[in-house]
């Protein structure tokens, strides 16, 4: 990454560089690099043989990638958020996205990752680790929340690396981390009920220190909860983050006619 008025951290450790490339698939595919900055990864990118697309803001940047000797390579100098917003973003059912996101976009990111809109295949990508941890938390964790539900919906994953501020120039405060995705065929979720079941696991978590029958009574009358809970035996006295993905989606199964 880099930082600027964005945020961002140029990388420089190169081995960190090499673990992302192991962790390209064997199957062919075309790369979407989101934010290339000076080209380091690109580079890397490009000597697979595989198409490259990378998609840089920063125009200082412009005169470094253009001269970047691969004919695989493509630029597209826009923002990434803007490209997803009006549905040009390059990517097709087997293209891999890979990139060091910078913080202010990382959430924006994966709402359109994590959606019914967008194509993809596989996803590695640098995040802040506090977003990874988020991301790849399990049941009963603190971290696992609405984002980790998200993620499980529409994506397998996992917590590749843990990178410290030493690896980047400038230095950041915070520890990094790469992490690993791969959209699932078919999301747990039909699109036709997302909003909601978007509505339903934000109740679910809206007062995470409550437990689950408190949360769940802003949707059903009490007794119905109870029915529904003791029917899919959950206990009442569990809280939002002790209940398990698959828990969840039967639930809402349960619930869907109240939402």
């Amino acid at each position: 990454m880099r930082r600027n008025n964005r945020g961002q951290h140029i990388l420089i450790e190169k081995n960190i560089f090499q673990n992302i490339i192991e962790l390209l698939p064997t199957k062919y595919s075309e790369i979407i690099e989101i934010g290339p900055g000076p080209g380091n990864l690109t580079e890397l990118l490009c000597k697979t043989g595989r198409p490259v697309i990378a998609i840089e803001i920063d125009k200082k940047y412009k005169k470094r990638l253009d001269n970047l000797p691969y004919p695989n390579l493509s630029i597209i100098y826009e923002d990434v958020l803007r490209l997803l917003k009006n549905n040009r973003f390059p990517s097709k059912e087997n293209s891999i996205i890979a990139g060091n996101l910078p913080y202010y976009i990382t959430k924006e990111i994966f709402r359109w990752l994590f959606s019914y809109s967008v194509k993809w295949y596989q996803a590695i990508l640098m995040v802040q680790k506090e977003v990874a941890l988020r991301l790849m938390a399990k049941p009963g964790n603190r971290d696992y929340g609405i984002l980790t539900i998200f993620r499980e919906i529409f994506a397998a994953g996992k917590m590749i690396k843990i990178i410290k501020p030493q690896a980047f120039r400038p230095q950041p405060r915070v520890d990094s981390a790469i992490i690993w995705l791969e959209k699932r065929e078919k999301p747990l979720i039909e699109e036709k009920n997302i909003k909601k079941f978007s509505y339903f696991i934000k109740t679910a978590f809206a007062e995470r220190r409550k437990i689950i029958l408190n949360n769940l009574v802003k949707i059903a009358n009490k007794d119905e909860v109870l029915k529904i809970l003791e029917k899919n035996d959950i206990d009442i006295l569990k809280r939002p983050e002790n209940l398990t993905i698959t828990q969840y989606v039967r639930l809402f199964d349960e619930f869907i006619n109240y939402l």
